[in-house]
């Protein structure tokens, strides 16, 4: 189980309730309902923290889960004061979380042992295994190091650099190995280190089953594993549900707090160089229109014309991502850094995607931005 010290309260507060439900009858909470509040406190948590969402709303959300427990239907009134928090405060809903644990950077994470046990005990269907062995590592199948074999390079392709700094330390790509056949295994390629005795393919571990399973380990394979793995994420991370009668009773009566967003703390903190980027990008896009509106939502920076979106801008610690609500086949791009999302879909309302980084050509991007804009101007 992952520290939840921010919930701490809370659960103390269920426990003792639990404590005295075997001598107060009021008291609806049987043990199996105690687990359960537990758990789906557990995957709020480790949801939000997938998702990127800041946590330092947490000591008021825990408090209002407190003030709406109804102690004659308690595990009841709780799974619906989670499932009805509203705005920032919100349960990750199934797709955002499988989308943001696709892509996260598992690896520097807080939470990234507690990941991959949880991944791999989950496929155990009775005996889980003990990760006490300090012989224990992870192991990388892409391999992390800058100076990448020539043999991975090739597999990567000529943007090698930004492929392996996207994908090598996400979930997809690792695994667990024993000490001794990881230094043995290091940056070999990967048919180098499926023929590892003892490595990889020869080991107990569960969650390297499918790894052994390629001829080739490439970044659809990653993607592929990613994206399986999300599916199991899903299901040990559980949202709580309940019918939706059940929740209509409670929709009017849950004690909540509303809020605006009047600035970005609740958005990631940028790297220095990316939050740069950033204050420019954002400077010269109001700096385009006297009429430009700059809203702050949930998930991203809005610029509005006329009440309109023409663009947006989602914010990570490491890039930010710039969405223009303008037709992929309707912008001209001479450098072709713009990505057509129309069918992938995304938190903002654009559909093409421009994703930036600390080398941006602010000056190219603004000119991008400009077509969205008298795209909206013309009320297309």
């Amino acid at each position: 189980m992952q520290r939840v010290e921010v919930a701490n309260p809370f659960l103390i507060q269920v426990y003792n309730d639990y404590e005295e439900a075997t001598e107060d009858k009021t008291i609806n909470l049987s043990k199996e309902d105690f687990i359960e509040i537990v758990k789906a406190v557990n995957s709020y948590v480790y949801r939000r923290y997938v998702c990127s969402i800041p946590t330092n709303s947490l000591n008021k959300t825990f408090a209002l889960l407190g003030d709406n427990i109804e102690k004659e239907n308690y595990k009841e009134s709780v799974f619906a004061a989670l499932i009805l928090l509203e705005d920032y405060k919100e349960f990750p809903e199934d797709e955002e979380f499988k989308k943001s644990f696709i892509e996260k950077d598992v690896y520097n994470g807080r939470l990234r042992n507690y990941t991959l046990i949880k991944l791999e005990n989950y496929a155990h269907d009775k005996d889980k295994m003990s990760f006490e062995n300090k012989d224990i590592t992870i192991e990388h199948v892409l391999p992390e190091g800058k100076n990448l074999k020539q043999c991975w390079r090739d597999i990567l392709g000529e943007n090698w650099q930004e492929l392996q700094k996207k994908y090598v330390h996400t979930v997809g790509n690792l695994t667990f190995s024993n000490r001794p056949y990881n230094s043995k295994m290091q940056d070999d390629s990967f048919e180098d280190k499926m023929s590892v005795p003892g490595g990889i393919k020869y080991s107990n571990y569960r969650l390297s089953d499918d790894i052994a399973m390629c001829s080739k380990w490439d970044i659809n394979e990653i993607t592929s594993r990613s994206k399986r793995l999300a599916e199991d994420a899903v299901k040990i991370w559980k949202k709580c549900e309940l019918p939706k009668e059940i929740l209509k009773k409670y929709k009017n009566n849950i004690k909540a707090e509303k809020i605006k967003y009047d600035n970005m703390d609740h958005y990631p903190e940028m790297r220095k160089e990316i939050k740069e980027k950033y204050e420019e990008l954002d400077k010269r896009i109001l700096a385009l229109n006297d009429n430009i509106e700059r809203v702050y939502t949930k998930y991203y920076v809005a610029y509005k014309y006329e009440y309109s979106n023409f663009a947006e801008i989602i914010i990570y610690k490491w890039s930010i991502n710039l969405l223009l609500d303008i037709p992929y086949d309707n912008i001209l791009d001479e450098r072709n850094i713009c990505e057509d999302i129309s069918n992938v879909g995304s938190w903002g309302t654009g559909h093409v995607q421009i994703k930036i980084r600390n080398d941006a050509d602010i000056d190219y991007i603004i000119g991008l931005i400009k077509q969205s804009l008298e795209n909206a101007e013309r009320g297309e």
